[in-house]
């Protein structure tokens, strides 16, 4: 599917109308006045826009002695040293702790998965000694081969951590209120639940009798199940929070299993705490760990398709029907979802599976025809090798909006304002513009701001 839409793609400078311009902004670099010109010698005005400064790139690099080169094939400026051929065509997909994580980094992984395996890994890192991880990830390693483990490396260290995490369990942190330790036999007939129930009356021990009528493997004798709401079917949950320790019920409790008789014991307080550090202590704890991360492509307007414009909202839809995941969205993937849909809806009319060529534009409606016919245009072959067909579907108008990628001496600079946001380089009329602070910081120098005479004082 993407072979089929990667031909298809163009990709369009972002030119957008000129920001504010600040003719009153000055700008110092080590105590000298600097003139920001564009490459015709023209005097070129910076400008401020949320609160992040703007300076044309070319004279930025000229300012600091850098040279500057545009690279329009991958859409990218380069500050002083290029980088490596192969880095100019990674496709950067988020930040995490200051490092750029790219596309093809992501392949054994969704990209909600890989941000979960750096905050287990932060988490583990900031709890245990670099000694004990290292422990715990030759365990880990000892458990394959040698060329799995080389292969693998990073997901057995991503392991070792969770193991460490979920293997050191805080005493007494689970509510004990909403957790069950319980035994149970279960059989087919109402009647043969009647007849155990007579004879725990007449004084049987429970653990006999399971193990001469239980037909549920996952209960032996000398076992039980310790459990907290939603993980037994509601009338065995109901029946064994109702019950006091050591009693067992008087009337034989049906699901859709069969007939239970369920006795309660005193709690499994280990199991509860684990259970519950495991489940819900865990989880939470990692998800509020701070962990930065910036999704570079999550931003409004992402590109035209059949001249509609596809904005995040509508990519999300379009993400969820390919994959069912609305957790986190690829928006250059759901993009390319969204051009496949477009293309099969607009051979569908043309070949006169559907009849209305006039229909305004409605990404619900574009959604549910192209489910409905994608299975009889590819799977049915109703494409096959007619000209006009193929025609339709390659005329398919298709425009993205790429954000310009900005390196300083052969590094990926993702431009962050003071706060961390994401700061988008722009391109105004011919002339790029690039956030001072991103690049000045990454040529490790100093960038302040002067209110008092609205200068930018950069510091070599």
């Amino acid at each position: 599917m993407k072979k089929l839409i990667c031909g298809l793609m163009a990709g369009c400078m972002l030119l957008g109308a000129i920001p504010a311009v600040a003719a009153d902004i000055n700008i110092k670099i080590d105590n000298e006045e600097f003139i920001p010109k564009n490459a015709l010698g023209e005097v070129v005005m910076p400008f401020i826009e949320d609160g992040s400064t703007y300076l044309p790139v070319r004279a930025m690099g000229e300012a600091v002695g850098k040279a500057v080169a545009f690279d329009t094939e991958n859409y990218a400026v380069y500050i002083g040293e290029e980088p490596l051929d192969s880095e100019k065509t990674r496709e950067p997909v988020m930040m995490v702790d200051g490092e750029v994580i790219y596309k093809d980094e992501l392949e054994d992984f969704s990209a909600y998965d890989f941000i979960t395996m750096v905050k287990v890994i932060k988490l583990a890192e900031s709890k245990f000694t670099q000694e004990e991880i290292n422990k715990a990830y030759e365990e880990v390693v000892s458990w394959f081969n040698d060329e799995q483990a080389a292969e693998y490396a990073d997901y057995y260290y991503y392991t070792a951590c969770g193991g460490l995490l979920e293997n050191t369990v805080p005493v007494g942190i689970a509510d004990k209120e909403k957790y069950v330790t319980a035994q149970h036999i279960l059989v087919n007939e109402e009647e043969t639940a009647l007849e155990i129930i007579d004879e725990l009356h007449g004084g049987a021990l429970f653990e006999d009798l399971i193990e001469e009528y239980n037909l549920d493997p996952g209960q032996a004798k000398d076992s039980s199940y310790t459990f907290t709401y939603g993980e037994m079917v509601p009338e065995f949950e109901k029946a064994a929070f109702a019950l006091e320790v050591e009693k067992y019920t008087e009337e034989p409790v049906k699901s859709d299993f069969g007939y239970h008789v369920i006795k309660k014991l005193p709690l499994d307080e280990a199991y509860a705490d684990a259970h519950y550090y495991q489940n819900f202590y865990l989880p939470l704890e990692i998800e509020s760990t701070e962990c930065d991360v910036i999704n570079l492509e999550g931003y409004g307007d992402y590109g035209k398709i059949n001249g509609v414009t596809y904005n995040a909202e509508m990519l999300k839809k379009v993400n969820k029907l390919f994959t069912g995941d609305d957790t986190y969205v690829l928006y250059s993937e759901a993009f390319e979802y969204a051009s496949v849909v477009a293309m099969i809806n607009r051979l569908a009319r043309n070949i006169g599976l559907v009849e209305d060529n006039s229909k305004e534009f409605n990404l619900d409606y574009e959604l549910m025809l192209f489910a409905s016919l994608y299975e009889a245009m590819f799977d049915g072959n109703v494409i096959g090798d007619d000209s006009d067909a193929e025609k339709a579907f390659r005329e398919t108008e298709i425009e993205v909006f790429r954000k310009l990628k900005v390196y300083v001496d052969g590094k990926l600079v993702v431009p962050r304002d003071v706060n961390g946001n994401y700061v988008e380089p722009k391109n105004v009329d011919g002339t790029t513009y690039v956030p001072v602070r991103a690049i000045v910081e990454a040529l490790s120098m100093k960038a302040d701001w002067d209110n008092d005479t609205r200068t930018v004082v950069i510091t070599k």
